[in-house]
């Protein structure tokens, strides 16, 4: 239907999808935004992940820190971090999300960030593909099996690498949805 939506334009969709007048709908799309603390996000693009509670959630925050792009970063995990620098660009929301939940916030993600090793079985790199969201993730254990039509691979480990490719993403819409 909608090849590619900003994540304000989505949630008034979802709105309008549930019957809420338009109005309706983008009062509480700016309710939710603020809420998640995504308003200023709004306009840029997202890069998400789904950390819960791997070591490589580091990685993905030290990625966050540290790039240069106009873009903000959301990460769902259950490991509880303190205050650290770069915050204002870096939303961790701490709740469990339901399936369908997940699935609502990886529709709003321009690029799913995923450093993580030891996947016996990537369910959610098909998760973002079918939701046509380009995956960046290590070249480990099954993710180039599981993500390959829809993933870029950097070595294991290598922040860098990763970092690179999500600059190249980050600039090229037409690579973002191949």
């Amino acid at each position: 239907l909608y090849e590619r939506l900003t994540g304000e334009e989505y949630l008034h969709f979802a709105g309008r999808m549930y019957g809420l007048p338009l109005e309706e709908a983008r009062r509480r799309a700016a309710d939710l935004l603020d809420l998640m603390e995504l308003t200023e996000a709004k306009d840029k693009l997202i890069v998400g992940s789904f950390g819960n509670n791997r070591k490589e959630n580091a990685h993905f925050l030290e990625i966050a820190r540290y790039f240069k792009g106009d873009v903000h970063f959301v990460i769902r995990t259950d490991k509880r971090y303190g205050y650290f620098f770069g915050r204002k660009r870096i939303t961790v929301l701490k709740d469990r999300l339901t399936e369908d939940e997940k699935m609502s916030l990886m529709k709003c993600f321009d690029i799913f960030l995923y450093p993580t090793s030891n996947e016996a079985y990537g369910m959610v790199f098909l998760e973002a593909m079918s939701q046509k969201v380009p995956i960046i993730t290590y070249d480990d254990s099954a993710n180039k099996e599981v993500a390959d039509g829809g993933g870029l691979f950097a070595k294991l480990n290598d922040k860098k690498g990763m970092m690179a490719l999500l600059e190249r993403l980050a600039k090229d819409p037409a690579e973002r949805a191949a």
